[in-house]
């Protein structure tokens, strides 16, 4: 292209954005972020190698839902949304889902959240956009929505109240089976109960044939229902029923972990179905399965009583093989729990996580987390009186009141077996267990 060209093109897209600086519908912070642009693309546009690269990245972006996979910058995709919007070239509403879509993606890509604060302002206004014209939405877009808004971790109420009205007007047989699971993974995984959706979801899922679900949509039913605490004892006992019905292999590590975890939560009767999974863990490497993973087993082995001696005993060697360091804090947590609860501590494991323990500020783990802690080591016999000291001012720190009735029973059962005296604590239970006992 010739310098006259180019000249052409720069001077069109100042006579753009003046155009969009002047109106008064244009938000500040949209205002002020284009100019910037605007400066930056004609200095670009004026560098000829700058310009050839810049050519190569940008052609063809606007255009279908395909073409949105060649963005690689939530603030770049969403700031072309802008433009063609304030431009008087609106995108159609199929396409902000598309948008949506591809924004969470990357997000899940570079695992951190919003690039900076014109990334979350130019976020608000297309997620004002598809919530004010969502009764356009067909119901593959609705799930794409939900799914995409929970992968941003975005937890605003309205929304998924919003959105959970346009899926009720939908009949839910026009939803696929993906759709449904889509659906409720993104109410999961924000822990926001919905029981008459999730009611009504549970009978469209029931009423289909078991079959047509692969493992993962299998697995994300109970996960969503497990999370949420919704009634779904229906759900997991056919769920369960096509588990067994099936060949396990199959099923993926993910798969089988979010089944063992989501029944463990559940707390509906899994012997059959966790000793079948059992036996087939016996023939997959455990190399293949992330720490957090192997924790989230073992975790579900031990609070619902299933013997694993086996599991464990490969476990332990695999988690020391790597390292405990790879656990983070819940990870931490899980593993000393099921050794514990299990009647079969590790003493190397013990002492690997005292290591780490001695090395972090305990008030960074939860209140509940604590609890779990004290609890293990008392009824292992393995606390030492520094460390029933740090962890009984860490759980002090935090408010009791906060605690779960079943986590102030361990806190107390924690308090009776300890060897050790821990004064402070014992006040800070009794006085805790009084002001309940008065509600």
């Amino acid at each position: 292209m010739s310098y006259y060209g180019l000249h052409r093109i720069a001077r069109a897209s100042a006579f753009l954005v003046n155009g969009i600086l002047k109106s008064k519908n244009v938000p500040f912070v949209l205002q002020c972020h284009l100019l910037a642009r605007s400066l930056q693309t004609r200095s670009t546009l004026f560098h000829p190698r700058v310009y050839t690269k810049n050519r190569r990245e940008t052609s063809g972006r606007v255009g279908n839902h395909d073409q949105f996979k060649s963005f690689t910058s939530m603030e770049e995709l969403l700031e072309n949304y802008s433009v063609n919007k304030w431009s008087g070239r609106p995108f159609s509403q199929s396409k902000r889902v598309g948008i949506l879509l591809r924004v969470s993606r990357i997000q899940m890509d570079i695992k951190n959240n919003l690039e900076n604060d014109t990334s979350e302002e130019l976020l608000e206004d297309i997620l004002y956009d598809i919530k004010t014209n969502s009764s356009e939405c067909q119901p593959r877009e609705l799930a794409d929505i939900l799914w995409a808004i929970a992968k941003l971790n975005i937890k605003d109420k309205s929304l998924f109240t919003h959105f959970e009205k346009e899926v009720k007007y939908h009949e839910l047989n026009k939803f696929s089976n993906k759709d449904l699971a889509m659906i409720l993974y993104a109410y999961g995984k924000v822990q926001l109960s919905c029981p008459v959706l999730f009611s009504l979801i549970k009978k469209e899922i029931l009423s289909r044939d078991m079959s047509t679900f692969n493992s993962h949509e299998l697995s994300q039913f109970v996960w969503a229902f497990a999370r949420t605490k919704d009634k779904g004892a229906e759900l997991f006992a056919h769920v369960e029923d096509e588990i067994r019905r099936r060949n396990l292999k199959e099923f993926a590590n993910r798969a089988l972990v979010t089944i063992l975890w989501s029944y463990a939560e559940a707390g509906h009767d899994v012997k059959k179905l966790f000793l079948y999974i059992r036996k087939n863990l016996q023939n997959r490497s455990l190399a293949r399965f992330g720490s957090i993973q192997i924790a989230q087993i073992m975790w579900a082995f031990a609070v619902r009583d299933v013997k694993a001696t086996e599991f464990f005993v490969r476990a332990e060697q695999e988690i020391l093989r790597r390292g405990i360091d790879t656990l983070d804090y819940q990870g931490l947590v899980m593993v000393l729990y099921a050794f514990a609860k299990t009647c079969n501590p590790s003493t190397l494991i013990f002492s690997e996580v005292q290591k780490i323990l001695d090395g972090v500020e305990l008030t960074k783990f939860t209140s509940g987390q604590l609890v779990k802690l004290l609890w293990s080591f008392a009824s292992t016999n393995m606390l030492r009186p520094d460390l029933l000291l740090r962890l009984s001012t860490a759980i002090l720190s935090h408010n009791l009141a906060e605690l779960s009735d079943a986590a102030l029973e361990e806190l107390v059962i924690s308090v009776q077996i300890c060897r050790l005296r821990a004064e402070q604590l014992v006040a800070g239970v009794e006085t805790e267990l009084i002001r309940r006992t008065k509600q």
